[in-house]
């Protein structure tokens, strides 16, 4: 792994973790009201994973003054942009598959604490 590529996910880890906790837990902890499901609840905090997370890998680097020092070093900087962005998509697919698969794991859950409907009584 080079530098700039350690560099770019060592700063994204903090927010990484936070995301994930954010698409994870939400879907645990909300209860099924009405018609809104755990999963449909937990949208917005998801969305608020993301946000951070896109936020982060670019924030960082603009408040530690890291991002001029980067781009005046004889690196291309099309080489720059396509690192930091591909470890942002990696992060983003990762906690959408765990978000996806939190979802999933719960609604199979919760339906096998409910169990199939009752048979129709015979007149």
């Amino acid at each position: 792994m080079n530098a700039l590529l350690s560099k770019e996910v060592r700063l994204e880890l903090p927010a990484l973790g936070a995301a994930l906790a954010l698409a994870i837990l939400p879907v645990w902890l909300f209860r099924k009201d009405g018609m809104i499901s755990p999963a449909e609840m937990a949208l917005y905090p998801f969305g608020l994973a993301t946000l951070l997370l896109a936020l982060s890998s670019f924030g960082r680097e603009f408040s530690l003054g890291t991002f001029a020092l980067n781009l005046v070093q004889p690196r291309a900087r099309g080489q720059l942009w396509r690192t930091t962005i591909s470890v942002l998509f990696c992060s983003m697919a990762a906690v959408f598959v765990a978000w996806a698969l939190s979802c999933a794991a719960r609604s199979a859950w919760s339906h096998s604490l409910v169990g199939p409907p009752p048979p129709l009584a015979r007149k």
